[in-house]
């Protein structure tokens, strides 16, 4: 289900379009109103998310003892 979630977020969205012309050359977005930087800091957020719901999810297995 997430990775169909994330398919569409970065396909059909306007979030996604702008990752990919970020990604791309920095300048263009800029100079269409996007802010680079806001792009970079939510795609930094949402992957830093996902990696504590992995982390969780991979201790919940493995049953690993802090």
């Amino acid at each position: 289900m997430l990775p169909i979630a994330l398919t569409f977020l970065s396909r059909r969205t306007r979030f996604g379009m702008a990752t990919s012309a970020v990604a791309e050359n920095r300048r263009v977005p800029a100079m269409l109103g996007i802010s680079p930087d806001i792009v970079a800091g939510a795609n930094w957020g949402l992957g830093g998310g996902l990696a504590v719901v992995a982390a969780i999810l991979v201790v919940n297995v493995s049953g690993l003892n802090v």
